[in-house]
Formats: C-alpha cells, structure tokens, sequence
C-alpha cells in the first residue's frame, strides 16, 4: 500500500490507463489506484469541510493530466480564490493564463472561455467531426482545456445570476468542444448548490462533512462518517458510491 500520490503517477495501473484525460482521485481499501477518464465524466463537483482534502484532491488531479499529457495537448484555467494554494503552478506552460486569484477577473474569463468553446463548435463543424478527440486524431491545434475552481461559492456570491448562465453554458455544450469543469466548495448549501448546480454536474465527490450536505451533494448520507482527512465518497451516475482515499 502507498501512502504517496507520487507513488502512484508511477503506479501500473496509470503507465497502462487507456483513459483520454486520465485522472488519479485516490486508492481504494487495498491501496489501488483509483483512476478516472476526465473525459467521460466529463465534469466533477467537489465538496466537503476545510481542510478535508479538497485542495489536495485538485492538486493530484492536476498533476495526473500534467503527467500524461504534454502543454500541447491539455491546457489548464486554474482560479484560487485564496491566493496561495496553486501559486507554485502560475509559470508552468500548460496554463493558458497566471493563476486567477481574484474571483471578479474570472468573470471576463468564463467569457472568452465561452467564445473558445463556440469557435470550436464552428471548426468541428466545418471539419465534419463530433467533437475534439475525433479532431486531434488529425489534427494537434486543439488543446483540451480544463478549468479548476477551488471555491464555487465565492463566485456565487459575487454575481450568481451570471456564474449560473457561464456554469449551465459550459456544463451542457463544453464536453463535445474538449472543456472541461472542476469546481470544490465547503459552502454545501441552497444558495450555491442551486438546482443549475445540481442539474449539469452529474459527478460529485464529498469529503467528511455534515449529514445534510452529504444528502445535498451526494443524494444520500455517509459523508458524515467519513475520517477528517484525505477520505472521500465518490458519485457518478449508473454507480453505486464508491469510498476512495486522496493521497498527499
């Protein structure tokens, strides 16, 4: 059993993923790694109290595409609006910008992430393809782009009338177009996690947190009885919920 994420990078398991847009989230009871295609899911919602894993868990995810794929071929949006958990990323060159640290410049980058993505309908279209991993099979002038928000709630907060119309927007059209959408919150509640939320979000995971928000993002109770630290319930549609433990 490993008890290191850079154990697992060089895991098996990840060296023979067949996955477009692999993602490593954890292991299970018995130390496997636990790894996903970001690429089906195609978007995640994470929630759960401070300090419970949630940053990390990004963190990883970051660092499993990074590994598998060049600046080339995945390009990242990263927004922290804590200013100093993703600061040590802000040069890599698989940013498409600096890390975004304040929530109200966001604004005007979910606008042009609208624009790419709607450009990118009109080259799939022309080029009669459906949708990018088709495209990059002949072409390699279309980066997936994945955009990680560590707290949901704050753009909520700011303008949620808007961050609704940007979340529904990419959540429904952005997968065919190789966008895909990562946000975390502690804020498990109605006023974030509204029924737009709920609606395009299928995939959640929850870290311990209390017996309402575990029913709120999970549809069921458990999280509450999860360990304060690196453990987690993972939900996807068509499964059942799947206990995984996030390593550092």
């Amino acid at each position: 059993m490993t008890d290191k994420f850079q154990d697992l990078l060089k895991s098996e398991q990840f060296a023979k993923t067949t996955a477009i847009l692999p993602i490593i989230l954890g292991t299970d009871v018995s130390g496997i790694p636990i790894i996903k295609d970001l690429n089906n899911c195609p978007h995640i919602l994470i929630g759960g109290k401070t300090g419970a894993g949630k940053t990390v868990l990004l963190k990883n995810i970051y660092e499993s595409l990074s590994d598998k794929l060049t600046a080339e071929q995945c390009k990242f949006i990263i927004i922290d609006p804590k200013a100093y958990d993703f600061k040590e990323y802000s040069k890599n060159n698989n940013l498409l910008m600096p890390v975004i640290t304040e929530p109200k410049y966001a604004f005007n980058v979910f606008k042009n992430v609208v624009a790419i993505m709607n450009d990118r309908y009109e080259i799939l279209h022309k080029n009669q393809m459906r949708n990018i991993t088709e495209y990059s099979k002949e072409h390699n002038d279309m980066p997936y782009i994945v955009i990680i928000i560590d707290e949901m709630a704050d753009f909520m907060a700011l303008n949620k009338e808007e961050f609704e119309t940007f979340f529904k927007t990419i959540a429904s059209k952005a997968r065919t177009a190789g966008i895909h959408l990562i946000m975390a919150t502690q804020r498990l509640n109605r006023d974030n996690f509204t029924a737009v939320i709920d609606e395009y979000m299928p995939v959640r995971i929850c870290f311990k947190t209390t017996k309402d928000n575990s029913e709120l993002c999970l549809g069921e109770s458990g999280a509450e009885l999860l360990l304060p630290y690196g453990d987690m319930l993972y939900s996807a549609p068509g499964h059942s919920v799947k206990r995984i433990k996030c390593i550092k």
